[in-house]
């Protein structure tokens, strides 16, 4: 017979975030912060992506760090599950995922340099890089790993007044195999989608808008 598992060396369970393979990703943008709140499909709130330090940080092109963190059944925001960090670049564009609280770098996001084509990649520590590609529209993205898609991000639009002011919702699915590393990983890489498309607009650039 098997000796029974203690409770450290049982796989931590994972938080309802990272549980479903559906998500709904509702932006709260404001002129200087980009926050969000992340539903289930049942419309529940699971988890929030706050921006941590001073609101002029975007203004003045410095790193960025946006926080992911659970909410709680009776609707207390807990501990951060991972970061986001938008460093500054001056070539390119990347965005660095950590773990919480630990600070253990777990996955990257790239934006490629192809001019006409929505194109990123994200590298997670550990397993094969997913190219996330949202074509020449930017509007809906596919994540492919060795040639088969495991998550799909539907951008939904809100209404002509809602998206002139850049609250936008984004609809994620994952494919039902996929660990908490490489979720955590998918779920960082629509908040750098939209990141980058803040980014081009600011610009004036109309690919990723």
């Amino acid at each position: 017979m098997d000796a029974q598992q203690t409770p450290q060396q049982m796989p931590p369970q994972m938080p309802p975030l990272l549980q479903h393979n559906t998500l709904i990703i509702r932006q709260s943008r404001t002129f200087l912060r980009d926050d969000f709140f992340i539903f289930d499909p049942n419309g529940r709130k699971v988890a929030t992506i706050a921006e941590s330090g001073s609101e002029l940080k975007k203004l003045f092109g410095l790193t960025r760090r946006f926080h992911v963190a659970g909410v709680e059944g009776d609707g207390r925001v807990g501990t951060p599950i991972f970061e986001v960090s938008d460093p500054y670049n001056i070539i390119g564009d990347s965005y660095t995922i950590f773990d919480c609280p630990g600070g253990e770098q777990l996955a990257t996001v790239r934006r490629g340099l192809i001019p006409l084509r929505a194109r990123l990649t994200l590298s997670i520590e550990g397993f094969d890089d997913i190219e996330i590609d949202g074509g020449i529209m930017a509007f809906d993205f596919r994540l492919t790993s060795g040639g088969r898609e495991i998550a799909r991000i539907d951008k939904k639009w809100n209404g002509l007044a809602k998206e002139f002011f850049g609250k936008q919702t984004y609809v994620l699915h994952l494919a039902p195999e996929l660990g908490r590393q490489q979720r955590i990983g998918i779920i960082g890489a629509v908040l750098a989608i939209d990141l980058v498309k803040s980014k081009m607009r600011d610009f004036g650039a109309s690919i990723f808008d």
